[in-house]
Order: C-alpha cells, then structure tokens, then sequence
C-alpha cells in the first residue's frame, strides 16, 4: 500500500501499559486483570492505530518515505507521552498464580508457564487472523485493497474502511 509504518512498535507499548493500567486498578486480583487487559490492549491500541491512520497515514498513501517520516515523529510523541504519563522508569506487570511456575520435560528442559501461555495465545491469534483473512468477505477485501487499492474499489470495496 505504498505505506513504512515506523511507529508499529509503539502500539504494542501502548497495549503493555494497557495492561499496566489494569492491574493498577485491580490490584488484588492480578489473574482477572490479565485477562481483562487482553481485548482492552487490542482495543487501544486499534483506536490509536486507526486515528493514526484517519489524521495522518490516509493522506501521504503511495508516498512511502513521508509516511517513514510521519510515522518516525509519531513514534517519537507516543514516546515521550508515554515517559511524561509513567515515567521513564520501568514498570513492571505481575504474573498471576496460574502462570507461575515451570514444566520440567526433561532435566536439562524446563518450559516456565508463562512462556508456554504466551505461545498457546499467540497461536491462537494467529489461527484466528488466517481464518479472517482466507474464509471470510472481510478477509478477501483486506487482501484486494492490500494488493492493489485502485482496483478494489473499481470492484465497490469501500478502501477507507
């Protein structure tokens, strides 16, 4: 799409401290804000995806080095937005009981549950993504518009969306 997002990473800082935020404002269940924070991260950072998108990234489309630098500056505002909020300091995200703990398969591999969690999930995620993507009408305009703009909505699909 003609398009170098550089600020990509600092989405997911915004769903870490997303998650932050949670376990400050249910701090004696850790468990439940975990898995609360989970579709509050994806909706954060989606909205300031989307209004990334909406008030800059739209209008420099097939211009690949000014959205590099759009995006850079971008990066570097939620930066310091972030540092000027919580502080430069790292903050830190408790693992609940359930995850805690290691699952010795032999005694020279053990696997921390956690770990195992996070793979579990991002699998999950994952299968979720190329269900959307291959099998539904969403996923095949996602896939035109990706591909070639022009001519997906010479075929009626709405590019903007």
């Amino acid at each position: 799409m003609g398009v170098i997002n550089m600020a990509h990473g600092e989405l997911i800082m915004l769903g870490a401290y997303t998650t932050y935020v949670m376990q400050l404002l249910l701090p004696e269940s850790t468990g439940v804000a975990l898995l609360l924070s989970i579709p509050a991260a994806f909706v954060v950072s989606g909205l300031v995806g989307i209004a990334i998108e909406r008030g800059v990234i739209r209008f420099l489309y097939g211009r690949p080095l000014e959205t590099l630098l759009a995006t850079f500056g971008i990066s570097l505002i939620l930066q310091q937005a972030v540092r000027s909020i919580f502080s430069p300091l790292n903050r830190s995200v408790a693992t609940p009981d359930f995850m805690s703990g290691m699952l010795e398969i032999t005694p020279m591999l053990s696997l921390t549950w956690n770990r195992l969690y996070i793979i579990f999930f991002c699998l999950m995620v994952f299968l979720a993504l190329v269900f959307v993507l291959k099998k539904t009408p969403l996923g095949l305009q996602v896939r035109a518009v990706s591909q070639n703009r022009a001519m997906a909505r010479a075929m009626g699909v709405r590019s903007e969306w």
